[in-house]
């Protein structure tokens, strides 16, 4: 597991399903990097009165529009995947080669140009190593440390629409208003309705 300056811990681990039967045939881990957008939103939410820098990432029509995102924007609800293997830069603020859903897990049809990105479908908390208190010197559990949000990538989904397969390589962590938090490149995984992709990715908080 990779550390930022700040001791915020993250990783991404991939599991490789068969889509037909649900068997687990392999698991990846990879780190990921933190983009310098996620300063903004952790101070945004922090602040009673929000982060006017936040305007600098939105378009000028959706500021004027919307107005400086609400609490409920900047949770973190989708991914997004794409073909790019170019390692992260800290200043990406999207994926370089998305490549968009096309259906639903169930088959079902997303009307063209509706939804580029996948639903986080888990969120999953997990408490820390206990520390010690520094009044009692005893041991205290350190609550909810951890925090992995899972997205699936079905069988029917993201698959090539020619004879050529779609070869993900990154993968981007989002929030409701598309401000990408965090990204990560991972080995070539060549995709076909035979498999399915589950992203689990974990952020630990010093």
């Amino acid at each position: 597991m990779a550390t930022l300056p700040g001791n915020i811990e993250y990783n991404v681990k991939i599991k490789l399903y068969d889509a037909k039967t649900g068997t687990l045939e392999d698991v990846i881990d990879v780190s990921n990097r933190l983009v310098i957008r996620y300063h903004l939103v952790i101070t945004h939410l922090l602040s009673p009165v929000g982060n006017p820098l936040l305007q600098q990432v939105m378009s000028p029509a959706d500021f004027a529009k919307y107005g400086l995102p609400t609490d409920t924007d900047l949770k973190i609800k989708k991914m997004r995947f794409g073909t790019d293997p170019t390692q992260t830069d800290i200043t990406m603020s999207g994926l370089i080669s998305l490549v968009e859903p096309r259906f639903f897990a169930d088959g079902t049809t997303i009307p063209p140009g509706t939804q580029d990105w996948y639903d986080i479908d888990g969120y999953k908390f997990g408490n820390g190593a206990d520390v010690v208190s520094s009044i009692t010197g005893q041991p205290v559990q350190d609550y909810d440390q951890n925090i992995t949000f899972s997205s699936t990538m079905g069988g029917p989904q993201g698959n090539s629409t020619t004879t050529t397969p779609i070869v993900y390589r990154e993968a981007g962590l989002f929030t409701n208003n598309d401000i990408m938090f965090a990204r990560t490149t991972f080995p070539p995984i060549t995709k076909d309705e035979n498999l399915a992709l589950k992203f689990e990715w974990n952020l630990s908080l010093p």
